[in-house]
């Protein structure tokens, strides 16, 4: 047993150290520090390497006066050539991040970049490949200052120990490395890939996915979301014009699902937060009348693609139709979930509270019609891709159904909270959708289908599967394949079951939810990313 540690004499006690690494034929180790917890922050810091030996200290920070405006994060040692060591900036935000490599144990160092012949001329020591995701940007050396394309949140940054021409380190955006590191030493040029090979770490806000066309379109965080025409390969770009950050929710047209609205959560300075695509999103436009410096929430599509029903983040619920300026909803609460007929143009559904409401003026007004019993949170509205009226609706309280357009529901039996819901391809051709639930039923929280519109349900996860937090997931259903589902994770558990955020896409026969599993034998699923 260890007997209770103490802070090593004599090292930098300004700053909060990031990550430490031996170098065993040194006998020495080094650190790196910032004065910020990271991943984000970080405006000063340092390097040291500590003489175990000794049991002294020696700072090999790379920089120093005005070139130091960051801290410190990822280290590492070649364990094939003592005294060579890597470190990476946290955070340089402009006009790249950075990575310094020193031979001589940090006596002197070379950058990845440097202003040359002087400022504000910028010289990049590499090649660049980003063919395995290239959505990441330009697949060549980017040269504007600004452009983040080394990275940032570089708090992982390795080499291979029985290999000292491969290395890897982390971003906020992928994962980096190379294999001619020792051409840094050499001709100071290496070549960056992108090894993150159709994987990328990321928020999912919303999913849909229509009967023909693309098989799916995402919603996501930081990096907006793509049209996903194949299960095989990376899309090539995200939406443009407008291009956001990060798209909060996406729909599609019922009866022209060719038609496409989304929504951003950013500001004016990056266009209108609505966006229109009438070609499958192969070309969005922005919808001009949306206000500036309005974003964020939930928005729905009418079946015929004319009329965007918009749930803002903190502007309450607006309309739009034909592109016209949008105007306040006030016939319904500014919470509410909003959802489009896909059969009947110009319905729309609303859930609030224990109430539900509909439209049926192209959501100019909307006037309350049945129950849902004693549910104060309602969660989704889904609707019948064939039939007008036929409703489901998720709540704090269980699962309720109308085919009455929402004029009476009745509560399924053994569901006492439900949270995504999403309708798919039918067991057998012409019969009812299958219906997938994340939800509690009979007492189990877990992923269900139902091919009888909610009298039987099989469980589709199991205990070893359950992915995270069930009542934060997105799903969506292939309406097109039976059996198939997408579904996400936006949080984090402990536990054994502590997912990150992303996208998971299985077939649910016999189990939708393997950690592992294929679609069609030609795509895997992993943990902590999305796959596209």
């Amino acid at each position: 047993m260890f007997a209770p540690g103490s802070a090593v004499a004599g090292q930098n006690t300004t700053y909060l150290p990031h990550k430490g690494i031996i170098s065993p034929n040194e006998q020495a180790l080094y650190v790196s520090y910032s004065d910020g917890a990271g991943p984000y922050d970080g405006t000063f810091g340092s390097v040291a390497r500590y003489s175990i030996l000794n049991g002294t200290w020696k700072d090999i920070t790379p920089v120093s006066g005005s070139d130091l405006y960051f801290g410190f994060g990822g280290v590492a040692v070649d364990l094939q050539n003592p005294g060579t060591i890597m470190v990476a900036a946290l955070n340089s935000w402009w006009p790249d991040g950075q990575i310094f490599r020193s031979t001589d144990s940090g006596t002197t160092w070379s950058p990845l970049w440097a202003w040359s012949p002087s400022y504000p001329t910028i010289a990049k020591y590499y090649s660049y490949n980003a063919a395995l995701a290239p959505w990441l940007g330009p697949n060549s050396v980017d040269l504007t200052l600004g452009d983040l394309q080394i990275g940032w949140m570089m708090e992982a940054l390795v080499i291979d120990p029985f290999d000292s021409n491969h290395w890897l380190y982390g971003t906020g955006s992928t994962i980096y490395g190379g294999r001619d590191l020792l051409k840094w030493d050499t001709v100071h040029n290496v070549t960056l890939n992108s090894w993150a090979d159709g994987i990328e770490e990321t928020s999912v806000q919303g999913l849909v996915a229509p009967p023909s066309g693309p098989i799916l379109y995402s919603a996501l965080g930081d990096i907006e979301g793509f049209v996903h025409n194949s299960l095989t390969a990376p899309p090539t770009a995200e939406y443009t014009n407008p291009k956001w950050s990060t798209c909060a929710d996406i729909d599609y047209a019922g009866l022209n699902p060719a038609y496409l609205v989304r929504i951003g959560t950013g500001d004016s300075s990056s266009g209108k937060q609505v966006a229109l695509s009438f070609n499958s999103g192969a070309s969005w436009s922005q919808h001009y009348g949306a206000a500036d410096n309005v974003s964020g929430g939930k928005v729905a599509l009418s079946a015929d693609g004319t009329t965007v029903l918009w749930r803002t983040s903190a502007n309450g619920v607006q309309v739009s139709t034909n592109q016209a300026t949008f105007t306040v909803v006030s016939s319904l609460p500014s919470t509410a979930v909003i959802a489009a007929d896909k059969k009947t143009n110009g319905i729309f559904y609303g859930a609030s509270g224990s109430s539900f409401y509909i439209s049926n003026d192209n959501g100019n007004t909307f006037n309350s019609k049945g129950s849902l019993g004693s549910s104060s949170s309602p969660v989704k509205i889904v609707v019948h891709p064939n039939v007008t009226g036929d409703i489901w609706v998720s709540s704090d309280t269980g699962l309720y159904h109308s085919t009455d357009s929402g004029a009476t529901f009745s509560s399924i039996s053994g569901i006492n909270q439900a949270w995504a819901i999403a309708l798919g391809a039918p067991s057998s051709t012409g019969g009812y959708p299958a219906l997938f639930a994340a939800a509690s039923v009979g007492g189990t929280i877990g992923y269900f289908r139902s091919d009888d519109q909610g009298v039987n349900w099989v469980q589709i996860n199991d205990d070893a599967h359950g992915f995270g937090s069930v009542s934060a997931n997105v799903l969506a259903a292939d309406l097109r394949t039976y059996g198939r589902l997408w579904s996400m994770r936006r949080s984090q558990l402990d536990g054994p079951n502590n997912l990150r955020h992303g996208l998971h896409l299985h077939d649910s026969e016999p189990i939708l939810f393997a950690m592992y599993t294929e679609l069609d034998k030609k795509m895997t699923c992993t943990e902590d990313y999305i796959v596209v």
